[in-house]
């Protein structure tokens, strides 16, 4: 088996892995996410009970991802993003989730923000590869 599943979009870049790598090191962390109401409770780290997931982008332990993880969510109300919210809500409930910090969604729900590790962005693909620490300006469309 494996530890940890990624969930990325294929126009969705991790580049810096280092925050990452350490809390899927971290016992105390069955998920990691990032916010797509980041208006919402900015500073929140963990048990983070009223944020939005992403989708684009997360990290889970395997072992709460299953079959039936995504199913029988016919009465949460559509998107992916509260889909996910409801599928993880034990796990954040406890506390054991982590948030990526300084996300700036401007609204549409794509990872974005300066210094953010993980990057949705259109406009950059073209500029791969990458160096360490590009792009600089990480708050873009």
């Amino acid at each position: 088996g494996f530890d940890w599943v990624i969930r990325v979009n294929p126009d969705v870049l991790i580049l810096e892995d280092e925050w990452i790598i350490k809390n899927m090191l971290d016992d105390g962390v069955d998920g990691i996410f990032a916010n797509c109401n980041e208006d919402l409770f900015p500073s929140c780290t963990n048990n983070c009970v009223n944020r939005r997931i992403n989708t684009d982008f997360f990290a889970v332990r395997a072992a709460h991802l299953g079959p039936t993880s995504f199913t029988n969510l016919d009465h949460v109300n559509g998107n992916a993003e509260n889909q996910a919210k409801e599928a993880f809500r034990k796990l954040v409930d406890q506390g054991r989730d982590r948030w990526i910090a300084g996300t700036n969604m401007h609204g549409i729900c794509r990872i974005r923000g300066l210094g953010v590790p993980v990057l949705h962005s259109h406009s950059v693909l073209s500029q791969c590869p990458l160096a360490r620490g590009q792009p600089e300006d990480r708050n873009i469309a």
